[in-house]
């Protein structure tokens, strides 16, 4: 049978090359090499892949023989690097649990070969026990728009220029030399998205970052103190902190250097923090600008948390969402707070906007009770207000607490108390 009319047409070969490299873009690492046994035409296209993936998953597929564990890494990565063809956009390396010894010299040699290959978008996250300290190099990568460092040390020389076009930077477990971030970050023009989440070593923290977007402050240790030197374009800001700080900005200082964000994310230790200095009933100023805001961990029965709490929420009047988080270890409060919350009056501001409350881990305390109460008593707008009660509440505390909910009073005639 060999009439032409009768052969079976090679779909796979004959696809378009363009089509073959997004297959190729879809897969793991490990499937695309294994490709190239389809057909003489796929043989090499796995190597002009621009997106090289090396996860857990990959490493777990590659390492086999237990006692040679270092060099099968090295030369899985190595070969790899060898046989591509073109530029490398993006490289995602997640280091194996395994001795390093003096590994750290292979790294640097990738990370060399990567920032003269095009690199844009560069992940690293190295084991817990053996952090991997950067190289000087990846300063050099001119094209390097995104970074991802994970349980690195990264102490940059102050002549460095910085990231210069880099937009986007997350940081985690990486500990810093003294002070050198800050100026590393002012040197990051067209930064707009950074993350600081367990890190060490960072100090005074001065963010002077015109472009910057969203920012993510996460339980650092040895973060002295935060200040936005310049931040116009700042939206989203997420502040949760470890330890304390020895200089702290007052509720006012702090919103005033973010002019322009709309959505702001607090934990309870920074919440307290601002409020250790004492809080206005109402600030001198209105933040029109802040529609969404969250609180976590939160001890509202402490008066002076409570009272910057309310001082927030009443200097943005355009709030359209706003969360809780109340800390599962509060079982008490202060009189006081109580009796600031029965006073008549006590928030003077009708939150014009406000369509959505959400509690989380709810006990029925009656500061949670009659925040809850002023809450539906000045958003003419309010639609939902979703309570989740804590774990803790067998089913009667929660008929309570449901009961007593009911017969509060709502200025807005489509709330609706939800479970």
């Amino acid at each position: 049978m060999n009439n032409p009319c009768f052969r079976t047409k090679d779909f796979i070969s004959d696809l378009p090359k363009n089509v073959i490299e997004s297959i190729l873009a879809r897969i793991p690492l490990r499937d695309a090499a294994r490709t190239s046994i389809l057909s003489s035409k796929w043989r090499y296209i796995w190597t002009t892949v621009s997106d090289l993936v090396l996860d857990k998953q990959f490493f777990a597929d590659t390492l086999r023989t237990k006692g040679r564990v270092r060099q099968e890494f090295t030369n899985a990565v190595e070969k790899i690097l060898l046989l591509h063809s073109g530029p490398i956009q993006k490289f995602d390396l997640h280091l194996p649990e395994i001795i390093l010894g003096n590994f750290c010299s292979d790294i640097d040699r990738w990370i060399l070969f990567l920032s003269r290959n095009g690199i844009k978008d560069l992940t690293l996250c190295s084991t817990i026990d053996m952090p991997y300290k950067m190289h000087s190099c990846i300063y050099s990568c001119r094209e390097l728009t995104r970074l991802k460092l994970v349980n690195c040390i990264l102490k940059p020389p102050s002549e460095l220029s910085g990231f210069q076009y880099v937009t986007r930077l997350h940081f985690q477990r990486t500990t810093f030399g003294d002070n050198t971030l800050g100026p590393l970050l002012s040197r990051s023009g067209l930064l707009e998205r950074l993350t600081i989440k367990y890190c060490s070593g960072i100090g005074h923290l001065n963010i002077n970052a015109p472009n910057l977007n969203s920012l993510f402050i996460i339980d650092n240790n040895g973060l002295e103190s935060l200040s936005f030197v310049d931040t116009p374009n700042l939206r989203y800001f997420f502040g949760s902190l470890c330890d304390k700080m020895g200089k702290t900005p007052t509720l006012m200082e702090f919103l005033v250097a973010l002019p322009r964000v709309s959505k702001l994310n607090l934990d309870g230790f920074f919440l307290e923090l601002l409020a250790a200095g004492g809080s206005p009933r109402k600030l001198p100023a209105t933040f029109t600008r802040m529609n969404s805001l969250s609180l976590a961990d939160v001890e509202f029965g402490d008066f002076h948390v409570f009272s910057c709490t309310l001082c927030l929420i009443q200097s943005c009047p355009n709030l359209m969402k706003l969360t809780f988080w109340f800390s599962i270890n509060e079982s008490t409060y202060e009189e006081r707070v109580v009796n600031y919350l029965e006073v008549p009056g006590c928030m003077d501001q009708t939150l014009t906007k406000l369509l959505c409350v959400t509690m989380h881990d709810l006990v029925g305390l009656k500061p949670q009770l009659l925040l809850i109460k002023l809450l539906l008593a000045c958003s003419p707008m309010l639609e939902t207000i979703f309570v989740g009660l804590s774990e803790q509440l067998d089913i009667n505390e929660r008929f309570e607490i449901s009961k007593e909910l009911s017969h509060f009073p709502r200025l807005s005639p489509k709330a609706a108390v939800m479970y």
